[in-house]
């Protein structure tokens, strides 16, 4: 069972146990030395270096000043490798990885991305893809995180969207990857954080739906309802944010009925009831002042029958009176507006 190490046993790792790290030699502590694990045995064993002058040899060299912190030398080393061995086909994917990283070390982060695409799209279904994909989700948080993109040394314009891209990239082409949900939840919590909630409550909704066994869904759940409520501006909008984040809360309680945050969902359910209330209080109070008053008593009228309970109700009730409408429904009722289309309406702005 022990065998040299090859780009397809380090690819493997969960297969092969490779481990490159310090200690003593019978065990995987010993500076520049790598070990495998026997899963037979279940002992380290010492594994020869690979000689340098060979593809293998000056490859895990990059990689060795990688892991001391000398990024310039391995910055060398790499262009070096490349120069000397881009034909090597069965050293090269491992050979693109250890340039990201480079790069990525050197904070050229525009560059390690390019890198990286090159791999995805040379070597589809690796058995490297995880180790690109932790690469590429890094890049995409620091480019959110607000670090800029760098043309010859010169700080650019923003990396929001290459970010983005490739958290959708991610989440779409590599659906069975770990990165996949929480490249969702992080272009969700992106767009939360910067108040663009009719877009977070969209990838929330896709996180929800794409990964129903996931560890983020009840955090999915919720947060797309808060961001539906978030996206209404107020009485002089449209109350679809209201709606929506009402109906989401209500599904939300009946999925998690003991959640710790029943109380303060209950509450925010009890503010879109008044909302919705204030909303079509304020549609009645708009034909009021323009005079329409068998339109302004409808809106009254509905505000008391379909809110009942609510503040807006009893105003509505008390101007109804005051409109010699009368508070109890009756066949003199006012009926709806004959023309709508000419009357504001739920939804419309006044």
């Amino acid at each position: 069972m022990h065998q040299r190490v090859t780009p397809h046993a380090i690819a493997a790792v969960l297969a092969s146990l490779v481990w490159i790290g310090p200690g003593s030699a019978g065990d995987p502590d010993t500076p520049g030395y790598t070990f495998e694990f026997d899963t037979q045995t279940e002992e380290w064993s010492r594994l020869e270096p690979l000689p340098r002058g060979t593809p293998g040899g000056d490859l895990e060299h990059v990689k060795s000043l990688l892991d001391q912190g000398d990024t310039t030398q391995a910055g060398r080393e790499i262009k070096r490798w490349f120069k000397q061995y881009d034909d090597q086909e069965v050293w090269r994917p491992e050979a693109l990885i250890a340039r990201a990283r480079v790069e990525l070390a050197m904070d050229h982060y525009q560059v390690a991305h390019e890198v990286l695409q090159e791999f995805l799209a040379t070597y589809p279904a690796s058995p490297l893809d995880g180790e690109v994909l932790h690469l590429e989700f890094t890049i995409a948080e620091t480019f959110l995180g607000g670090t800029k993109r760098k043309l010859l040394g010169i700080r650019m314009l923003s990396g929001e969207e290459i970010a983005l891209g490739i958290l959708d990239d991610i989440s779409l082409n590599y659906p069975q990857s770990p990165y996949a949900e929480l490249a969702l939840k992080t272009k969700a919590d992106y767009f939360f954080n910067r108040g663009e909630f009719l877009l977070a409550e969209m990838e929330y909704s896709r996180l929800a739906e794409s990964f129903p066994r996931s560890r983020y869904l009840r955090y999915s759940l919720r947060k797309s309802a808060d961001a539906a409520l978030e996206s209404f501006s107020g009485i002089e909008f449209d109350a679809a944010g209201l709606i929506e984040a009402d109906e989401r809360y209500r599904e939300y309680l009946q999925r998690f009925p003991n959640d710790p945050q029943r109380g303060e969902i209950i509450l925010l359910r009890e503010r879109i009831y008044s909302s919705r209330a204030d909303k079509e209080l304020e549609i009645g109070r708009y034909h009021e002042r323009a005079r329409q008053l068998q339109a302004a008593a409808f809106y009254y009228r509905s505000t008391v029958e379909t809110w009942p309970g609510s503040i807006a109700a009893a105003r509505a009730e008390r101007r109804l009176q005051e409109l010699d409408f009368g508070g109890v429904a009756t066949s003199e009722s006012p009926a709806a507006p004959s023309n709508p289309d000419t009357h504001i309406r739920d939804g419309d702005t006044p």
